[in-house]
């Protein structure tokens, strides 16, 4: 409209003041802004009067036009297709309001329609919940007017307050070096912070200083002044010490060299050295040196002790005992010989802790009395990798008095023992793999008072020393050797093995020894001797030599026709015993049950043999002789009182067991008129228990695990108690079978652990257990000749029963007029598919068929010899004419036992 003039309008001869002016002006304006308000408002209305809402749409269709067209996709993708060719201004507005899964929504044209543009796309997809497009026609062209995104998809354009995931490259304030807090760091403070943090763990330059004394305290010093898992970095060059490098209580510091041909070198210099070690680590976790070369030296009255030394002082410091040292891609040793008495060493002062060294590409020369020396009482397993050893005359290679290792493709040069085990304690195996030795050397080597088992595989060695012992095996324990090549290259050459609990078993080699001595078991299979002659001479007591499948030697004595005696001599006892077995007779190991006491009478050790049985080693607390309550064939049991103390029975076993053994227990027992808990059955060692603990009975190993049964006894009746405990060095078991008076298994429960070897002695009652009630033991007995079964039957006298020692001469020493026990009733044979893999400490079973079986029968199995030596495997009557067969993994590790044939003989 005209705006009026605040000025004077040609050919007007009037004058209009300004302030009228300016009204009109304002009224003018006043008058377009509310038109204009008008019209958009009309315009807005008539647009809204035009999109009208339609149904929701849950399948494919076409939108009317200017419709809203909601959208579920619950049920699947939908397309919603566009009036073709409508009205020019005609709208259309798609949501998807639901969105099933990652369902979408497809918008698409019709007839020759397109998006946006001429020849733009003919389709356009919501792909997001809540997402929604509004589009106008005109001209063929369908145009884009508006988006509705969700605001999770605005997120995505906008950093976030809250951890933002940045693109690009951001930038921020930077901080000086070393800033604590939680503000931005940046790279310049990352490059400012490494290069302040690397120079305050550089470690000193040598200084030249031949006395030793600068660069001693140095070392020393940056040992002090580093936190935990630092690396003190040492340049090139030669540093001299007069004195240890002693590090007291650390964690990971390591000492880094530049290398160890003589970059990075350090030499003991002065008396000061004499005796003692280089680098020390005390009370240390994760500590060591890498990459340099420890020299030693030709001086003989200032030998130092080692190169590097691990002490275990506990309680020491916040560490405790020493654990981990490091030393890595070192050479350690002097030019001259005797350089020092041990390349690395790990001591014992208080503390029998000193564990799992990791020992990686180190070499050694000229060492004195041994490279390895392991001198503290139970570690884990050292471990020693790859690289090269030597020493002078007469130096050993590993030396041990006690602890254990794993020594991974190293390379002897001789010229001593390749292994020798001092005395000592020992708790874990040794394992030498891919070995080689370099000229003349000797094997093997342990001390009478070592009980310690050795395992050598893929190892390699060309040649001996002529009329020397290669092997002096004159401890207890296991030497295993297979998949070796053990040449001496020199005649009279000898392997010993002198102690009567020592077994030695070479499996897979090609042996150049000339003659072996042995006091137990020597055993060869499938191997190949290469001297023309070969002596075997069997010690007094020695079981013959095993020797399947080898080839050579020319033994002499003639030791085929030796092997077939022992053959034959076996096949038949075994004949004999199954003979026996099937006749159902038994020989008792150690067995009683009362029948030659008098009721009332305190059992004592004198009175307890006899008419009963084999007499109890040891009786204590109150125990007596009792009618009032028995068990076939004795009218008397063993009755046990106490409060608050202790009452049982013990035998001692004449002998010990070794990894592997098992032991069988039974008993009666039966409680008085109140339930308590007590042991039942355990061995003294402290390692395999049956007890009842006031309400369920328990299985438990120890160490290992305690396992509760669900079985609740009932007072004044009587339970058969039977118990397996099988013994490991490692990890062993205790199995307890509980059955009823009438024979019925209520269960089995299965206890993993133990770690038990040695004589064991076996309590029946009370032992070790503080209890306050009474109850009553009958038919006690202990074997290693299988699960032991009910007592004798009735149809039975006590003369049946022959104590340990007294049977007649026979095969197997199994009387002729034995008592019924273990009949054999029935036995099948099947191939039981365990495919599935049983986790350590974990059990898998299945069922094969038995006919005539019946609940409560005892079950025993045979198992191939090819059977895993860390399963266990038994079996019960879990229904008529059914055995559960389980196997139990106590091997350390995952093992799939496959396809086996299990052999069930229940009676």
């Amino acid at each position: 409209m005209p705006i009026p003039s605040d000025s004077h309008v040609p050919g007007d001869t009037g004058h209009v003041s300004d302030h009228n002016a300016i009204a009109d002006v304002l009224t003018a304006l006043t008058a377009a802004t509310a038109g204009e308000t008008t019209r958009a408002e009309g315009a807005e209305a008539g647009l809204m009067s035009r999109l009208t809402q339609a149904a929701v749409l849950t399948a494919s269709g076409t939108a009317a036009a200017n419709t809203i067209v909601p959208v579920n996709t619950t049920s699947g993708n939908v397309t919603v297709t566009l009036p073709s060719a409508p009205p020019g201004g005609t709208l259309v507005a798609v949501k998807q309001i639901i969105q099933g899964g990652s369902n979408t929504v497809t918008i698409a044209c019709a007839g020759t329609d397109v998006l946006d543009k001429a020849g733009g796309s003919t389709s356009s997809t919501l792909t997001l919940a809540s997402q929604g497009k509004l589009l106008q026609y005109g001209g063929g062209i369908w145009v884009n007017l508006a988006d509705d995104l969700p605001l999770t998809q605005l997120d995505a354009r906008y950093a976030n307050l809250a951890s933002p995931a940045l693109t690009g490259t951001p930038t921020a304030p930077t901080a000086s070096a070393l800033t604590g807090g939680t503000q931005l760091a940046t790279t310049t403070y990352a490059d400012s912070a490494v290069a302040v943090e690397t120079a305050r763990r550089q470690g000193p330059n040598p200084s030249g200083d031949t006395t030793g004394a600068t660069d001693s305290a140095a070392l020393i010093a940056a040992a002090a002044s580093v936190g935990s898992w630092s690396t003190i970095n040492l340049p090139s060059g030669r540093y001299y010490i007069n004195q240890t490098v002693l590090c007291s209580n650390l964690t990971g510091v390591v000492f880094m060299g530049q290398g160890k041909y003589g970059q990075t070198r350090v030499t003991p210099v002065g008396t000061g050295m004499f005796g003692v070690s280089m680098f020390k680590f005390v009370n240390c976790w994760s500590c060591g040196v890498e990459n340099m070369w420890i020299d030693g030296t030709g001086n003989t009255t200032w030998t130092p002790l080692a190169a590097v030394e691990s002490q275990a002082n506990s309680p020491g410091g916040s560490n405790g005992s020493s654990t981990n040292l490091n030393v890595k891609d070192c050479f350690i040793g002097g030019t001259s010989s005797n350089s020092m008495t041990y390349g690395i060493a790990w001591t014992l002062v208080t503390d029998s802790n000193n564990d799992e060294g990791y020992i990686a590409n180190v070499d050694m020369q000229n060492i004195k009395t041994s490279c390895y020396y392991i001198g503290h009482l139970n570690s884990l397993q050292h471990k020693i990798i790859g690289g090269s050893v030597g020493g002078s005359s007469g130096c050993a290679m590993i030396t041990l008095a006690g602890g254990s290792f794993s020594c991974f493709g190293t390379a002897f040069a001789g010229p001593s023992w390749i292994v020798d085990f001092g005395a000592g304690t020992y708790t874990h195996s040794s394992l030498l793999v891919g070995a080689q030795t370099e000229g003349p050397t000797q094997w093997f080597r342990s001390n009478t008072a070592a009980t310690v088992d050795l395992y050598v595989a893929g190892s390699y060695s060309d040649a001996g020393a002529a009329s020397t012992t290669c092997i002096d095996w004159e401890g207890a324990g296991m030497l295993s050797v297979s998949s070796c090549r053990l040449l001496t290259g020199q005649t009279g050459t000898l392997a010993q093995f002198t102690n009567a609990a020592g077994n030695a078993v070479f499996t897979g080699c090609t042996l150049g020894i000339s003659t072996y001595s042995w006091q137990n078991n020597l055993a060869f299979q499938t191997c190949h001797h290469t001297p023309g002659t070969v002596t075997l001479t069997q010690l007094s007591g020695a079981n013959p030599v095993y020797q399947p499948n080898d080839t050579g030697g020319g033994f002499s004595p003639a030791i085929p026709a030796v092997i077939q005696t022992a053959i034959t001599t076996e096949t038949n006892r075994a004949e004999a015993a199954e003979a026996a077995l099937a006749g159902g007779t038994v020989t008792a190991a150690l067995a009683n049950n009362a029948s030659g006491g008098t009721s009332g009478t305190t059992v004592t050790t004198g009175n307890s043999g006899g008419a009963s049985g084999n007499a109890f080693n040891t009786v204590s607390g109150t125990v007596t002789f009792d009618n009032a309550q028995a068990v076939a064939p004795s009218s008397l049991s063993y009755k046990m009182v106490a409060a608050a103390g202790t009452a049982y029975v013990l035998y001692n076993w004449p002998g010990s067991v070794a990894s592997g053994a098992t032991m069988y227990l039974r008993t009666y027992v039966q409680f008085s008129g109140s339930l308590f808990a007590t042991y039942v059955l355990a061995e003294a060692g402290g390692t395999h228990y049956v007890e009842f603990n006031g309400t369920h009975w328990t299985a438990k190993a120890t160490p290992g695990t305690t396992v509760t049964g669900v079985t609740t006894p009932v007072a004044g009746a009587w339970y058969r108690i039977e118990a397996q405990f099988i013994y490991s060095s490692t990890a062993g078991a205790t199995i307890a079978r509980i059955y009823n008076f009438a024979g019925t298994l209520l269960e089995t429960i299965t206890a993993t652990g133990g770690t038990f070897t040695g004589a064991p002695n076996f309590y029946f009652g009370g032992a070790s257990s503080v209890f306050t009630g009474t109850m009553w033991l009958a038919n006690i007995e202990v074997s290693n000749g299988g699960w032991v079964g009910p007592a004798f039957t009735t149809d039975q006298t006590a003369t049946d029963i022959q104590p340990l020692g007294t049977q007649a001469a026979g095969a197997l020493g199994i009387p002729a007029d034995a008592g019924h026990v273990h009949a054999i009733g029935h036995t099948a044979t099947a191939s039981l598919a365990f495919t599935s893999s049983i986790a350590n400490g974990a059990s898998a079973s299945l069922t094969m068929t038995v006919t005539g079986a019946a609940t409560g029968a005892v079950v025993d199995l045979g198992v191939p010899a090819t059977f895993n030596a860390g399963l266990i495997a038994y079996g019960f009557v879990s229904a008529a004419s059914t055995v559960t067969v389980v196997i139990a993994n106590l091997s350390g590790a995952a093992v799939t036992p496959g396809t086996i044939s299990v052999t069930a003989e229940v009676h």
